[in-house]
């Protein structure tokens, strides 16, 4: 509920999939990335650790690989 009243006012919504699964309930980043726009939000900038980023806009989406570090 608190997130349906923000989201549609936010620029970028940045959130952590561990976030996400525990409201959402799914581990699926395209799912988590769906429910949020669901929810209002416009670009979203999930991360997914090891995974990268998935970067969602109304212009479509696309993964960022993570920058190996050491």
């Amino acid at each position: 509920a608190v997130l349906s009243g923000v989201l549609p006012n936010v620029d970028d919504f940045l959130p952590s999939l561990d976030d996400m699964t525990v409201m959402f309930g799914t581990l699926d980043p395209v799912r988590t990335v769906a429910k949020a726009h669901d929810l209002g939000a416009a670009r979203i900038v999930l991360k997914c650790a090891e995974r990268g980023l998935l970067v969602s806009d109304e212009n479509g989406a696309f993964w960022q690989p993570a920058m190996p570090c050491q």
